[in-house]
């Protein structure tokens, strides 16, 4: 077959023979340039500098319309249809008896003036609160603001003159036993350890509502509870910030390895603490965490 094309070349005269060589040389260059042409084309590199500048100017404005003030609100709070709105920054936090805290201080608490007027508005009728769950009575106030709040919320502890107001047979939890569980209808001994084990852990309940992170309590146990038990929060075991070991703080349930080392590094960068908001402010703490953890702690 090669000898059958040699002699066809062969046979061509001298032109068309340089014709032929060149479409061979035109279709090499042809295939060539195909395989490196992709390899040695550098692609330009799209510039999002626009879109980045759009994007930018519109979250500005998006961060811009949050904090301005709504269409009909007021300078005072005392204005019908007015709603008291601050940004997480603004908000202050701070210990408060709802049987005493002035309107301003509601404000700054991050209630809504309407929620803040209804709560005076109560106290003045002669309405008491006698524990935190009470604050749940006030219209209007939701749940999430409760939960936020409820770490800060300080009503004096219960006398032991008031405590006979409780119903007959009811028992302090944070100072009980595994006997007096144990006498609750659907308590057994191993729930009745469960919750003893836990309440140390702790360093004591706050709520009622904490008894529902026993492992294993059904609902239907935890209102068995709760009809015959009350809380005395000045029992709580606090861990003084300025003095407690990183040991300590690892061991509650509240807290990871890491949230506990950075309370221990913060204490030593500023050498003591001095305001217990501060692990708020300096966001070493989710506010979820720490509205649960800060009823345990304390400075000294």
């Amino acid at each position: 077959m090669i000898r059958r094309i040699l002699r066809a070349y062969l046979s061509l005269s001298r032109g068309e023979r340089n014709g032929f060589f060149l479409l061979a040389i035109l279709i090499m260059v042809l295939l060539v340039g195909r395989i490196l042409i992709p390899v040695i084309t550098v692609r330009p590199i799209p510039d999002f500098t626009e879109a980045e500048t759009a994007f930018m100017a519109f979250r500005s404005a998006l961060q811009e319309a949050g904090t301005r003030e709504r269409p009909g609100q007021g300078s005072s709070g005392w204005e019908a249809g007015s709603i008291h709105t601050q940004s997480r920054d603004a908000i202050q936090y701070f210990d408060f008896d709802p049987n005493h805290i002035a309107y301003e201080e509601l404000l700054k608490l991050g209630l809504s003036a309407g929620v803040a007027r209804t709560l005076i508005n109560y106290r003045m009728s002669g309405g008491k609160f006698q524990s935190r769950q009470d604050l749940l009575k006030v219209y209007g106030l939701n749940s999430t603001d409760f939960n936020r709040l409820e770490p800060f919320i300080d009503i004096p502890p219960v006398k032991a003159i008031d405590m006979k107001k409780h119903e007959a047979g009811a028992f302090e939890l944070n100072s009980s036993d595994t006997l007096q569980l144990q006498g609750i209808y659907g308590i057994g001994p191993v729930f009745a350890g469960r919750i003893i084990r836990y309440r140390d852990l702790l360093g004591g309940f706050y709520t009622q509502e904490q008894l529902k992170e026993v492992y294993g309590l059904q609902q239907q146990q935890y209102e068995q509870i709760i009809r015959h038990v009350f809380i005395d929060t000045s029992l709580l075991q606090r861990m003084n910030l300025n003095t407690v070991e990183r040991e300590a703080l690892f061991r509650h349930p509240y807290l990871t390895s890491y949230q506990a080392d950075a309370i221990i590094a913060y204490r030593d960068y500023k050498r003591e603490w001095k305001d217990i908001n501060e692990i708020r402010r300096n966001e070493l703490l989710p506010d979820s965490v720490f509205i649960r953890i800060r009823p345990y702690l304390k400075i000294e």
